[in-house]
């Protein structure tokens, strides 16, 4: 299948060494919540993205429940591989995997479904909001908000295993902000790594990172990630690189000139702290339009960013404006 895109071609501005970034506009008004590099062939990238919860408009307080309208209660999440070539900029879609389950809130605590019409859903308890996603494997394991949770899914988009808050995870992370769960996760050196939208309520500027093992499914180690100002109250999404450098897009939801929408890297040490340096800024690099960066890549020669449009829905309406963009910063 063939699309037309529209390119924006932009060169930054600044007194340092001038980085080419590449924005292309991603067909159609698929939601991206994530983004993984498969592998590299000659100038083509093989990419998997994913969508969140599905379609979902503004919410709204009625009485002690925050309400949340769902355009499509029986949307599964799904899976998308997409390829890309870096010299011809033609992007193909190539396969769609849905997922076992829907994308509806889970338990008392999460926000309250309800269609367009206000009329109230039932939970659904396994319902997910996937957020991020890696593979390892037979294996693909994903970062989710609700609970929140690390899933294990097999290749057709079974959820095979639900990890949750209490059982395999600390409790305390019972506690993170309604849609403030995992947002980032990546695989590296057979164990995964997730880390959380926002800070806890007692954690100040600090987020927390899990390093969980599938072989003896249990977490074996906790980090703190350091926001780096009040600009940025949220992570967008985590990668690692096979040198075991992790990046992580740091944000708020903001667009203009005056937003915060960086990428950091750090190592893991011996230290509970994370110590991080800034990579790039992003907004300085021409991608300031959009509020939400969900899904991060990180190459030997690029930076490779995604943006959630939630599926084109403003305000409870489709709104064409709202689109989905790959941006490529040239390191």
């Amino acid at each position: 299948m063939k699309f037309i895109i529209a390119i924006l071609l932009i060169v930054s501005c600044s007194s340092t060494p001038k980085k080419k970034t590449k924005i292309i506009e991603l067909p159609g008004f698929m939601a991206n919540s994530g983004l993984y590099l498969e592998k590299e062939i000659g100038d083509e990238f093989i990419l998997w993205t994913h969508t969140d919860r599905g379609p979902n408009g503004t919410e709204h307080v009625s009485g002690l429940e925050t309400l949340r309208p769902f355009l499509e209660p029986d949307f599964h999440p799904y899976w998308l591989q997409f390829s890309f070539n870096i010299k011809t900029n033609e992007v193909k879609a190539l396969k769609k995997v849905s997922l076992d389950v829907s994308g509806l809130p889970n338990q008392p605590g999460d926000e309250l479904p309800v269609d367009i019409k206000n009329k109230v859903l039932k939970r659904d308890p396994n319902g997910v909001d996937p957020e991020s996603i890696c593979f390892e494997g037979k294996y693909a394991w994903m970062g989710e908000e609700y609970r929140p949770s690390i899933l294990k899914v097999d290749l057709r988009g079974k959820v095979l295993n639900r990890y949750v808050p209490g059982k395999a995870l600390p409790p305390i992370i019972r506690k993170r902000k309604v849609n403030r769960g995992f947002e980032g996760l990546a695989c590296y050196n057979n164990k995964i790594y997730a880390i959380l939208q926002s800070p806890l309520p007692d954690d100040k500027n600090m987020i927390r990172m899990m390093e969980f093992d599938p072989s003896s499914e249990t977490v074996t180690r906790e980090y703190l990630y350091p926001l780096e100002s009040m600009k940025a109250d949220k992570i967008g999404d985590l990668t690692v690189t096979s040198d075991g450098t992790f990046y992580v897009i740091e944000q708020n939801t903001e667009t203009g000139p005056e937003s915060f929408h960086k990428i950091f890297s750090f190592k893991l040490a011996g230290s509970y702290e994370v110590e991080k340096k800034l990579e790039v800024d992003l907004v300085k690099e021409g991608f300031g339009f959009a509020d939400k960066l969900e899904g991060l890549v990180v190459t030997d020669d690029y930076f490779i960013v995604v943006n959630d449009n939630d599926f084109g829905i403003e305000n409870n309406k489709f709104n064409p404006e709202r689109k989905s963009w790959i941006t490529f910063i040239a390191r």
